[in-house]
């Protein structure tokens, strides 16, 4: 068996400086919206310079994105799997409830790229992943009803971030199950 080759100073900083981003904007966030936050900030709190910052990331909703999609990469490898949806969901939801500072944070971006267009990218891999797993192409009347439904979870569950986190997880989650379009309906049972 090969091992792999030792990876240089250069390489081994490289891989730090990433998570050393990701953790200095999750801290941000952590007092302050997404859209006060600036590059320059993030790369001090990290320790690197903003050319580091560059090289990784494109701009900071970039870096949001690529820490909301470690944060909530568990339930969305178990939605893209055979796995009872209801609980993929609520997995996610219960990640929503302990990350809520992070997602108010970021949902108040009035960016194009903000976390609700993040999210719906999100779901709509899982999902696309999901019905895959059938041996289904997620593409033609699949895929929109996909497009149509990951638009809708994302928009439900800001509603309800939004609100309060009012209902309970299962609550929601049977709200959602009413909204899945008939044409992908049986790949969420």
């Amino acid at each position: 068996m090969r091992r792999p080759a030792p990876r240089s100073a250069k390489e081994a900083f490289m891989a730090d400086s990433k998570r050393l981003l990701a953790d200095a904007l999750t801290g941000l966030m952590e007092c302050k919206p997404l859209d006060q936050v600036r590059v320059a900030e993030i790369a001090s709190a990290a320790g690197v310079s903003k050319q580091t910052f560059y090289h990784h990331f494109s701009d900071k909703y970039h870096l949001m994105e690529c820490c909301f999609r470690d944060m909530f990469a568990a339930p969305f490898e178990r939605m893209g799997t055979l796995a009872p949806f209801d609980e993929c969901y609520i997995e996610f939801l219960q990640l929503c409830h302990q990350r809520k500072t992070f997602l108010r944070n970021a949902f108040t971006s009035q960016d194009v790229n903000s976390l609700y267009r993040v999210m719906h990218r999100a779901l709509r891999d899982a999902f696309g992943a999901r019905v895959r797993v059938h041996g289904v192409l997620d593409e033609g009347e699949t895929g929109f009803c996909l497009d149509f439904f990951s638009k809708g979870c994302a928009g439900c569950t800001r509603h309800w971030f939004d609100q309060g986190m009012g209902f309970e997880d299962a609550e929601l989650v049977g709200l959602i199950r009413q909204c899945i379009p008939v044409g992908v309906a049986r790949y969420f049972e």
